[in-house]
């Protein structure tokens, strides 16, 4: 087996670093250790979930390319080489730039936002407002050029929805549609005369496309509408803070068509049965009044006189006012009933039922993950203290107070009777190493008063020699 010395499997290892890793390098983390020397330099790690790795920018890139001031904590992009020193075998990154991570700051605004309004109660059930099952007329705000508008006014009219739509047109993207959305949730959501429904769409995109429906003044202003406002932005796997702060949230703006359409479908079938059973009816009662009148006529026939046939068809024509009459009163009963039953089917219909679970299983999972978040801040506080109080007794802190520790053959020595005459000492003080001979030594007193040992020096001129000199 082939045998190194430390030297050289460190100059292996940082030609195989060095040499694979030739150019700038960019990694992403999150920032600790972050600390500034008297010289300028800037020193921190980069951490992410399983690994740490130390960064290195010199006063000069720091000046020069550094953006921003940065702090333990923050999500950062660092781009520089990597390099290994071989006094101490580590490698890091010597940063010629440090930059905020762009995805991992919006996420950041995102949970600060989140848990600010959740924390003022807008996100509240009990302060949503139920979206109406048969809508009159609904305001749409959106681009009115997207692909959005065009699903959401295709899947209405397939789906039975008989509502009117007023476009209320904005832009859906950047950070200038923030204002126009606002003033447009503002005016539609307080119109509670027109409207019975607000929907703030758009279609899918990226995090920065969507990133304008997750400021907190647009939250804000979805929260404010008076009329019941929906949140349709972008796909099933995108969510932003309007999805909380709605009175509801679906996937796409597709989503939003079929919920507002879903009861003038479920009415139409009822009224297409109703109408079937009408018909029926009304067919069986004319052919019963037709079989009458044949029965009549031929009653009369057989009689044939005319006064008797006008006083028949006098008689026939009462019935059949008296037999419309009561089919109207029947049929405006039956509508009375059925009326009542979809009332009572609507309260207790599944989907509703559902949504009150799913609100509820919502609200516990939010209540874990508080939960979990504040047991692991408590843990890494004990942790901290434990770590201060070590040490506060550790060595080095000795040496800072004035201490010595003395070594003898490598060995740390205790006890005076522990080292002999001419014994070479190495003494450690907090700025550095002396090196002595011992030319005498005094052992502390035992109980009957006397010296346990002798007390002896060696001359200066004896020490070659080995003699010794009585103290």
């Amino acid at each position: 087996m082939k045998q190194f010395t430390v030297t050289e499997i460190t100059e292996a290892i940082k030609n195989l670093l060095e040499g694979t890793f030739r150019d700038t390098v960019t990694v992403r983390g999150e920032i600790t250790g972050f600390s500034v020397s008297p010289r300028g330099h800037v020193y921190f790690s980069l951490k992410d979930e399983k690994a740490k790795i130390r960064v290195a920018m010199f006063k000069s890139a720091s000046v020069s390319s550094r953006s921003y001031t940065p702090k333990n904590g923050d999500s950062v992009e660092v781009t520089g080489e990597l390099k290994l020193y071989e006094s101490d075998g580590a490698y890091q990154i010597i940063a010629r730039k440090i930059e905020y991570d762009s995805v991992g700051l919006f996420w950041q605004k995102f949970e600060e936002t989140k848990r600010r309004l959740e924390s003022e109660g807008l996100f509240d059930e009990a302060r949503k407002k139920s979206i109406p099952e048969l809508p009159e007329r609904i305001a749409l705000i959106t681009s009115p050029t997207g692909a959005a508008v065009t699903d959401f006014i295709t899947t209405a009219e397939k789906t039975g929805g008989r509502f009117v739509i007023d476009i209320w047109a904005v832009p859906v993207q950047g950070k200038e549609a923030a204002l126009p959305i606002i003033k447009a949730l503002n005016t539609a959501g307080s119109l509670t005369k027109v409207y019975d429904a607000v929907v703030l769409m758009r279609g899918g995109g990226s995090l920065e496309d969507l990133a304008v429906f997750s400021e907190e003044n647009v939250a804000r202003a979805v929260a404010a509408t008076e009329v019941p406002c929906i949140s349709a932005v972008g796909h099933e796997r995108d969510f932003s803070i309007c999805d909380f702060t709605a009175d509801l949230r679906v996937a796409t703006p597709t989503a939003a068509a079929v919920k507002l359409s879903e009861s003038y479908a479920v009415r139409e079938k009822e009224l297409a049965v109703y109408q079937d059973r009408l018909a029926s009816f009304m067919e069986n009662r004319v052919n019963r009044l037709n079989q009458r009148m044949d029965f009549l006529g031929r009653r009369l026939g057989a009689s044939s006189p005319a006064a008797k046939i006008a006083s028949l068809k006098n008689m026939l024509g009462a019935r059949e006012q008296r037999a419309a009459s009561k089919m109207r009163e029947k049929l405006f009963s039956v509508s009375r009933k059925l009326d009542t039953c979809g009332t009572v089917i609507r309260k207790h219909h599944p989907g509703i039922r559902i949504e009150r679970m799913r609100n509820r299983t919502d609200s516990a999972v939010r209540l874990l993950k508080t939960f979990s978040l504040d047991s692991l801040k408590e843990n890494k506080q004990k942790l901290e203290l434990l770590s201060a109080r070590l040490g506060g007794v550790s060595p080095e802190k000795a040496l800072e107070r004035g201490y010595a520790l003395v070594s003898a053959k490598n060995r740390l020595v205790r006890k005076a009777k522990d080292v002999h005459l001419e014994d070479e000492l190495e003494i450690r003080f907090n700025d550095g190493y002396i090196n002595t001979f011992v030319t005498g030594r005094k052992l502390s007193e035992d109980g009957n008063g006397k010296n346990s040992d002798n007390k002896r020096r060696v001359s200066k001129d004896q020490k070659g020699t080995g003699e010794t000199q009585n103290g």
